[in-house]
């Protein structure tokens, strides 16, 4: 799905002095002032007439049609800058935030680099990369850091032994088999 916010209405969009943005509209305050500023209301008002929804009563029938949506906002956004666009969303509410590869979030300091969420750790692969911990924490408790995955296979003996109540005998057999490594 690319970009496509699952279940309602949002994708990525590029504007005419090429600045790409991440539109959202989950509300029927978001849906109406975006159809405002990008001026398609009307041609928005046509493919609810021909599919007989509303668009502003349901953010998931938003989604359903989002092929038919997305050529009139992509076209909405060419013909607008940045700079035309920025005041008039926040004036109006309109969730919108600059467009970032997934390279430029790991630098973020809001998304990964500060965020105390994130740790980089050596994983079993021998990267080391940001991964993240736990989302919440008790306030009297400390956050304890991420752990790397486990290595394919590193607790199989453990979970024969305590999940399934096998013997060593029964998970050796199982070894020299090569059924378990």
């Amino acid at each position: 799905m690319g970009n496509e916010l699952y279940g309602a209405f949002g994708r990525d969009f590029t504007t005419r002095d090429g600045a790409q943005i991440m539109l959202v509209a989950i509300t029927p305050r978001q849906w109406q002032g975006a159809l405002e500023i990008l001026e398609i209301g009307p041609a928005v008002a046509v493919v609810e007439a021909e599919a007989a929804v509303s668009f502003a009563a349901d953010e998931g029938v938003r989604f359903i049609h989002r092929d038919r949506l997305f050529p009139l906002f992509e076209a909405a956004f060419a013909r607008k800058t940045l700079a035309e666009l920025t005041p008039a969303f926040a004036a109006r509410g309109v969730c919108w935030g600059h467009y970032q590869p997934l390279e430029r979030a790991m630098t973020d300091p809001r998304l990964f680099a500060g965020n105390p969420v994130f740790s980089n750790i050596a994983h079993p692969s021998g990267e080391t990369y940001s991964a993240p911990g736990f989302a919440a924490t008790l306030p009297q408790d400390r956050r304890a850091r991420p752990r790397a995955a486990p290595r394919l296979g590193e607790h199989t003996d453990s979970v024969l032994a305590e999940v399934l109540g096998m013997s060593a005998g029964e998970i050796a057999a199982l070894h020299d088999a090569g059924v378990v490594a």
